[in-house]
């Protein structure tokens, strides 16, 4: 997934995955040197996982999950 494609599925709540979890992209921020890190949560049914930031290489290595 490129880094338009991970904005755009923050935006719009799409499931992501790495083929053994699901997660949402729940925001990203900027850092200094223009270094970008998103902000992921694990989901599941009826359970809350902590938020986690992942750097742009990790989320490269996802894609959305089809419905």
């Amino acid at each position: 997934m490129r880094r338009e494609e991970a904005i755009e599925a923050e935006k719009n709540g799409a499931l992501i995955t790495d083929g053994a979890h699901v997660y949402r992209i729940v925001g990203h921020k900027h850092y200094a040197y223009h270094t970008l890190v998103f902000i992921i949560q694990r989901q599941s049914i009826g359970t809350q996982f902590k938020q986690i930031e992942v750097d742009p290489i990790t989320v490269t290595n996802m894609w959305r999950v089809k419905k």
